[in-house]
């Protein structure tokens, strides 16, 4: 497993960024969810932790 995200050759990123896991904060403004770690699985899929939610959330693009 790695933790690095994409990045080029200089070590900036590539393109601009993108909003792909949201909704960690309810409608009256409280967490029910904080990220606090970005892994990539060795199947490409990014694994974020969650210390709030005491989760670990996998992302994958849909089948």
């Amino acid at each position: 497993m790695t933790s690095s995200l994409c990045r080029s050759a200089a070590a900036y990123p590539l393109g601009q960024p993108q909003t792909m896991l949201d909704g960690f904060v309810k409608g009256d403004g409280k967490a029910m969810g904080r990220p606090v770690g970005v892994a990539i699985d060795n199947a490409g899929a990014i694994l974020v932790a969650d210390d709030v939610g005491k989760a670990v959330w996998r992302v994958r693009p849909a089948s």
